[in-house]
């Protein structure tokens, strides 16, 4: 017979592959009926994030919420001996991703909000993606994750991607554009990146900090995504507009 623990391995996989919301209920249950069991038969830390991935997938909110909870109540255990005491202090992938799938749920919650309360929620879904976001960063073991940051920093930063409203994205936008500058390849992905990242600083009235930023974006475009040269070439007229420069490095780039 699986353990139990295995047994929810498979089962929250299978729920994530498939997408299945049903089997993802059915692992959460398991989840919490293990962690009132013996040792042995307790899910370990990453059953919990796995987990939560998984109902984020299938779109179940609540259970990613509450086992994301669970992780972190686990994740700040302390240990105790004859003599001393001290806190259980993690440091691998694990705790990077829940720090980005708490941060999904902090996301999910600001959706349908307005004004300034979209804004704070979507800058507290910001906030925990970038604390996940500095622990992918100082372990080249966890660079990987680092393109992960990048992709749901455009899942959460999306309701403030607006005129008027992308100022508010300046900080996350130049720590997710400095972070993939370490990693290889994702040429293209980059170059979308650099080009949120001028409108953001151009919203925020860094004029010129956006039009070397469309620069150095058109620049990497050139030759690794050359289909996106013509909306670079735009980009750059327009920030430069803004400031009364006239923008000529696009002159003659046939889009």
């Amino acid at each position: 017979m699986i353990p139990l623990p295995e047994s929810v391995r498979l089962t929250v996989r299978e729920a994530s592959e498939f997408q299945d919301a049903s089997l993802l209920k059915r692992a959460y249950e398991d989840v919490l009926f293990s962690l009132k069991g013996p040792p042995d038969e307790r899910v370990g830390r990453d059953i919990l994030v796995l987990c939560a991935e998984a109902a984020l997938k299938v779109g179940a909110t609540a259970i990613a919420a509450d086992v994301l909870e669970i992780y972190f109540l686990e994740a700040n255990k302390f240990w105790t001996d004859d003599a001393n005491i001290g806190q259980v202090e993690l440091k691998d992938q694990f705790v990077c991703r829940a720090l980005y799938a708490r941060a999904l749920v902090r996301s999910e919650a600001a959706k349908g909000l307005k004004g300034e309360a979209l804004v704070v929620g979507v800058g507290d879904a910001l906030k925990g993606l970038l604390e996940g976001l500095a622990m992918a960063l100082s372990d080249q073991r966890y660079m990987f994750l680092v393109y992960d940051a990048s992709v749901h920093y455009w899942s959460i930063s999306r309701p403030l991607q607006k005129p008027g409203t992308r100022k508010y994205l300046v900080e996350a936008s130049t720590a997710i554009t400095q972070a993939l500058q370490k990693v290889s390849g994702h040429e293209e992905w980059k170059t979308h990146n650099l080009r949120l990242h001028a409108l953001c600083l151009s919203d925020g009235g860094k004029i010129d900090d956006a039009i070397k930023t469309a620069s150095d974006a058109y620049e990497l475009c050139k030759t690794s995504a050359p289909c996106l040269v013509p909306l670079l070439v735009r980009l750059k007229s327009h920030i430069s507009s803004l400031s009364g420069k006239k923008d000529t490095a696009g002159e003659g780039v046939e889009g």
